[in-house]
């Protein structure tokens, strides 16, 4: 994956996104995953470029979290069962997300993770169904790291 550098500005990381966003792709808005040994998730902006969260630390597994713009590449596949929000919607989220989250919230792979925020984006559902299935449920018996319902109440702070 071809990570952009990392933009620190909010309004910078506003634009990009803004020049990046392509509302007649058909991909644009659809929630991607890679696998390499755990699933990587993001949001496509366009056929060619996706936005995804996470460690501001590649070799941090629970750190300051930021949302990093990258090429879709081929290893990147169309999430299945996935109910989404007006494509509008999804554009508005992910705008919101770079105030409520951006450089804010810490990135964890038990606790916010990549799936937490990108389906947060595009369904309005911050679940990561990785935690659940991948065993971390045993020790998640109030559901708080698979479903992140106050994620929910900071995107709308931001959402105009």
């Amino acid at each position: 994956m071809n990570l952009q550098k990392d933009i620190d500005n909010d309004g910078e990381l506003i634009e990009k996104i803004r020049q990046c966003w392509n509302p007649l792709s058909k991909r644009s808005g659809t929630l991607v995953q890679r696998f390499d040994g755990v699933w990587h998730y993001g949001v496509a902006l366009s056929d060619t470029s996706a936005i995804s969260w996470g460690p501001r630390e590649t070799s941090k597994l629970y750190y300051k979290g930021c949302l990093v713009i990258h090429c879709l590449g081929y290893e990147f596949r169309d999430a299945v069962q996935v109910s989404y929000l007006l494509k509008d919607e999804i554009f508005e989220n992910i705008i919101a997300s770079v105030s409520a989250f951006h450089n804010k919230w810490n990135y964890g792979v038990q606790g916010w993770n990549c799936e937490h925020w990108a389906r947060l984006v595009v369904s309005g559902q911050p679940i990561s169904y990785q935690i659940k299935e991948q065993g971390f449920g045993i020790f998640d018996v109030f559901g708080v790291l698979y479903f992140r319902g106050e994620a929910v109440t900071e995107l709308n702070k931001y959402r105009q």
